[in-house]
């Protein structure tokens, strides 16, 4: 059978290229570096002389070296995921380089933004701007920006692709892709491993954590399932009036994983997720970790995810693959307006203090596609994408109570072609992606007893667009790749919500948005693969970016807090992307990483009451515009007695943010600095190892989401410093 996704494939193009190191990952400077940095994937405690190999399945045609690929792309291997104390994935992809991420208030997930491309509010405005896939299953909705979390246990690794990805993963890949991938099982050899940790949050609980991973062959070399579960207990470190340590959370996640091969031609693979979060309240506080909400603030939220994987070889250079998705999700939050005074207290008459959100979201996709598997000239894949979603949503409490579902149904066809000259040191490659959405939002209930003859409303549209991908690599040398590329992004329109059209039944629909990047970067190894680099110069162009309106402005001069949406004009800038793995020793490795982003409004943004929402020139909502990291790992053997040591530190930056408000009014979110510290005992058995780490060593405490400037007790904070001890065992 030809090579297929998840299969290691020799380079191409090189005789001794050494080992090439990590994911695009960027300098932070060469002696920032040495200072403090991190383990690559698979490095554990073993002593290597060079980087790792980086194998990715980014372009959808197969695996190939990192180094191949002609797009800015971080890698997260799993071993360093395993080694980690990261409580999710979403904590491991916030250490990337241009990226921030933090949880939100209500949605009970987290925002993510890409090269200072931010989506607008996190629920009830529009599509996140960076899409998000579990494997081959999008995760994704119509207008709720969120992503969820997941377990960072037993992972292949993380893929973080940088700059709008519109033709091969369609809509919502305007700043990029988050490739979350799982290991397939092991058709032939038994495994097993686990972990167990233990730690304490300054000024806060105990925090308990074990996961456990089995591969079982049920028939030798042609079925075989891999099984992944784990159960986390957060304490939490927010004190209220009536009780300390409040927001901690029971975190429990399972992923089973079927795979067959039952002849050389086909293979076959069942995934199954479940995850259920609960959290007696949000990680938001005062600055001395204290809240004066004096009651629970509960937000639950439950997925499960289903997916059927089908590859087949039908010889003669042509493979096809099948993916379908089916995803359940499920959020309930509360919320306390007024600290102080019990929920069902009445703020005005039939307003309550509260606020109560329920979210309820069905998604069902499939995508097929074709692609070559030669090894000529020639190379191509063309496919079709189908995407039915159906989105409940339900308010209760101060905003009034209402009820509304949404349906859409997207459909695609996308195909790319590469042609290699010059005997394969020259590729040029272009796609194309035609995209429809139908939309249908219908109101249930309402926040007012209906007038005489009105009826509740029923809104639609359908909105459709074009994007392209033109890309020119030069495989200078067997050590170098250059390239220059293009490429588009888009979101899907947005309908008004029917509250807001009860205001302002004037208001239009949200086209979508398109965002265009130009770019050129080079990537490469040298001094024996010890060093490798990657850099990346590019402009973004984004064409009526869709914004949200927190609060509605009004004919006459009210601000009503119903959220819309709007395409607030177009925004542009350049950027850049650094980055450096270097194994100076045989036992040292570090890491830098820098990322810098120029993007901002091209003219004022102005209310249909002349309020100037969003200056020209200024940037937008939520949007760092620096990022970096770096990291250490130094691997030791103890004498002749067989114990090996590994010494880890690593650190990440993420610049202030801009906030608006109500009204455009403005607050700031502070910059972040965050540092980690480790040290892993293995003895010489090697399938047993103890950890002892301190996450957040600096006792970090910034403002890392604003809510709303006027309730400075819904600011999110990151965790304080949290030590503890982790015991690994693989068989």
């Amino acid at each position: 059978m030809k090579p297929r996704v998840g299969d290691v494939l020799p380079d191409r193009r090189t005789t001794c290229l050494g080992k090439v190191a990590i994911g695009s990952v960027a300098v932070l400077s060469l002696l920032a570096a040495p200072l403090l940095a991190q383990d690559g994937p698979g490095e554990a405690s073993k002593l290597t002389s060079a980087l790792e190999e980086v194998v990715v399945t980014a372009q959808k045609r197969g695996s190939q070296n990192l180094q191949d690929v002609p797009v800015s792309i971080s890698v997260i291997g799993g071993n360093r995921l395993d080694e980690s104390a990261f409580q999710g994935v979403n904590d491991a992809i916030a250490s990337m380089p241009g990226i921030t991420q933090y949880d939100t208030a209500q949605s009970g997930g987290s925002r993510i933004t890409l090269r200072g491309v931010a989506p607008a509010a996190a629920i009830f405005s529009s599509s996140s701007t960076s899409a998000y896939y579990l494997d081959q299953m999008p995760f994704s909705f119509s207008r709720l920006s969120i992503t969820p979390d997941a377990s960072p246990y037993d992972l292949d690794r993380v893929e973080l692709l940088k700059g709008p990805q519109g033709t091969l993963y369609g809509a919502a890949a305007l700043g990029g892709v988050v490739r979350i991938l799982t290991r397939n099982p092991n058709l032939n050899e038994f495994e097993i491993k686990g972990r167990a940790e233990i730690s304490e949050t300054e000024e806060g609980g105990t925090n308990y954590r074990g996961d456990v991973a089995l591969n079982a062959p049920i028939v030798p070399g042609k079925l075989a399932v891999r099984i992944v579960a784990g159960v986390q207990e957060n304490g939490g470190w927010i004190d209220t009036p009536v009780e300390d340590d409040l927001n901690d959370a029971d975190i429990k996640t399972a992923r089973v994983k079927v795979g067959a091969e039952p002849t050389d031609r086909l293979r076959i693979d069942f995934s199954a997720w479940y995850s259920r979060d609960d959290r007696d309240m949000m990680d938001s506080s005062l600055e001395d970790r204290t809240t004066p909400n004096d009651v629970e603030q509960p937000i639950q939220t439950d997925y499960d995810l289903y997916g059927l994987g089908i590859e087949y070889d039908f010889g003669n250079d042509i493979s096809l693959i099948s993916s379908s998705t089916y995803m359940d999700y499920f959020n309930i939050g509360t919320m306390q307006i007024v600290p102080g005074l019990p929920l069902d207290f009445e703020l005005g008459p039939g307003v309550p203090n509260y606020l109560r959100t329920e979210l309820h979201n069905e998604l069902f996709a499939q995508e097929v596609r074709l692609h070559s598997t030669n090894a000529g000239p020639w190379n191509w894949s063309i496919g079709g994408f189908y995407r039915d979603t159906d989105e409940f949503r339900e308010s209760t409490g101060v905003l009034g109570d209402s009820s509304d579902r949404l349906t859409s149904q997207q459909v695609a066809v996308f195909g790319e072609v590469t042609r290699a000259f010059l005997d394969g040191a020259l590729e040029l490659t272009a796609g194309l992606r035609y995209f429809n959405d139908d939309v249908t939002l219908q109101e249930l209930t309402r926040n007012e007893p209906l007038e005489p003859g009105e009826q509740l409303q029923t809104v639609d549209d359908s909105f459709d667009e074009v994007t392209s991908r033109l890309v020119l690599s030069w495989y200078a040398n067997p050590d170098m790749t250059l390239y220059a590329s293009f490429g588009e992004g888009f979101r899907s329109g947005v309908l008004q919500g029917t509250n807001a059209l009860e205001v302002r039944p004037d208001l239009p629909n949200a086209e979508p948005d398109v965002l265009t990047n130009y770019e050129i970067g080079a990537k490469g190894t040298t001094a024996g693969g010890r060093l490798r680099y990657d850099f990346a110069l590019y402009y973004l162009d984004w064409e009526d970016v869709q914004q949200s309106l927190r609060f509605l402005p009004t004919s006459g001069g009210q601000n009503v807090p119903f959220t819309a949406t709007a395409n607030a004009g177009d925004a542009s800038g350049p950027g850049v992307d650094l980055g450096l793995d270097f194994a100076v020793t045989d036992s040292l490795t570090l890491h830098g990483s820098l990322g810098w982003n120029d993007l901002t409004f091209d003219q004022d943004i102005v209310s249909p009451t002349g309020e100037v929402l969003f200056a020209g020139g200024s940037r937008l909502d939520q949007s760092a515009e620096w990022t970096g990291n770096a990291r250490m790992n130094y691997a030791f053997p103890f004498g002749d007695s067989g114990y090996r040591g590994r010494l880890s530190a690593s650190w990440s930056y993420s610049d202030s943010l801009d906030i608006r408000n109500p009204a455009g009014q403005f607050a700031y979110a502070d910059s972040i600095i965050k540092s980690d510290a480790s040290f892993t005992l293995t003895p010489p058995s090697q399938n047993l190892s103890f950890t002892f780490f301190v996450n957040n060593l600096t006792d970090e405490d910034g403002i890392v989401a604003i809510l709303d400037e006027v309730f400075p007790n819904f600011d999110t904070r990151l965790r304080p410093r949290t030590w503890g001890v982790r015991m690994s065992v693989v068989y």
